[in-house]
């Protein structure tokens, strides 16, 4: 286990003001940009703290902020287990009011024996919490200075019940988690621990990092957590790909902040979510999907399959796992 770096950008006074009387910064807070920077161009993830998200901090946290949004309709994911499982489906999609859902979540015992989840789904377009939540905007200051603010995807805010921990997956596009209110214990994965996360498309078949079945997935102890807890505040910055469970360990409030690191083209048009595979990789597992198809009808003896299907497997991970595709220069958006 490797815990998560923080990041302490936070000025730095040299005379006990955040800079000194010449307007300098001390060489403390330099040397902590520097490291952020580092982190990035390194696509390591990191916890960034000292950073002004905004008002919202205060505001944010008293449930009454939200009582104004009774016809503010949201859809949330329920379940009566702490872990969702998306492979699972222990969960079901309903909508209720912002207010109701504030409400009921923030409850320190969830008499039911709910938990919830307002992830924004249902859309069509990416979320902007400009947009939906117009009256909360202007108390967060995203902090679009860690990211080109021309290549913002989206950003969602996200409402969750003390002791419910998100399945873990991955997204195709860097992230900023901007915890708001409350605890959240985050555990990610570097992308190369793949082949032993047992996935399911974007998802792990693991629900709980913590807590899982050695002899179900007992390769799953190979890969490397890294881990760390995000406080009210701070800001987790988590690279594309990197797989990635959170568990709430309170009441919280926060909002992600999704952006584009590939070429526009790369992306599909149609992903209002930000988490469809890049283009070449969706039409590679098409064609995949449809030549397995014609292997499978014809008949061909196990043996052959067995035989072909290690050259397949083979093949693909020389031209795509040891390597990669391209170099990162080629890939990345221009700056």
């Amino acid at each position: 286990m490797v815990k998560l770096r923080i990041v302490d950008v936070s000025p730095k006074p040299k005379d006990g003001n955040a800079v000194d009387a010449s307007g300098e910064i001390s060489n403390e807070s330099l040397l902590a940009t520097v490291q952020l920077e580092e982190a990035v161009a390194a696509r390591m993830p990191c916890i960034i703290r000292g950073l002004s998200l905004g008002p919202c901090v205060d505001t944010w946290p008293k449930p009454e902020r939200f009582a104004e949004f009774v016809d503010c309709p949201v859809k949330v994911h329920v379940s009566r287990d702490a872990d969702l499982d998306f492979v699972a489906k222990n969960f079901a999609y309903k909508t209720v009011s912002l207010a109701q859902l504030v409400q009921r979540a923030s409850r320190s015992v969830q008499p039911e024996g709910e938990y919830f989840l307002c992830p924004e789904e249902s859309r069509s377009e990416p979320a902007q919490l400009a947009c939906q939540f117009p009256q909360l905007a202007p108390e967060l200051r995203l902090p679009d200075q860690l990211y080109p603010s021309e290549r913002q995807f989206s950003s969602v805010l996200r409402v969750a019940s003390a002791g419910l921990r998100l399945w873990l997956h991955y997204d195709v596009m860097d992230n900023l988690l901007c915890g708001v209110c409350g605890t959240k214990r985050v555990t990610l994965y570097p992308p190369y621990d793949a082949e032993y996360l047992y996935l399911v498309g974007d998802k792990s078949r693991v629900a709980n990092p913590d807590n899982y079945d050695a002899a179900e997935f007992p390769d799953f102890a190979k890969a490397t957590p890294f881990t760390g807890d995000l406080l009210p505040g701070d800001v987790l910055y988590i690279p594309a790909m990197w797989f990635h469970s959170v568990l709430n360990v309170t009441y919280t409030l926060s909002v992600n902040v999704f952006w584009k690191t590939l070429r526009d083209e790369l992306y599909d048009l149609k992903d209002a979510y930000g988490n469809k595979e890049p283009v070449p990789i969706a039409r590679l597992m098409q064609s995949l999907q449809s030549g397995l198809k014609t292997v499978t009808a014809s008949g061909l003896p196990p043996e052959y399959c067995h035989v072909y299907g290690v050259q397949l497997a083979n093949l693909i991970r020389e031209r795509l796992c040891d390597g990669g595709a391209g170099s990162g220069q080629d890939q990345s958006a221009a700056e």
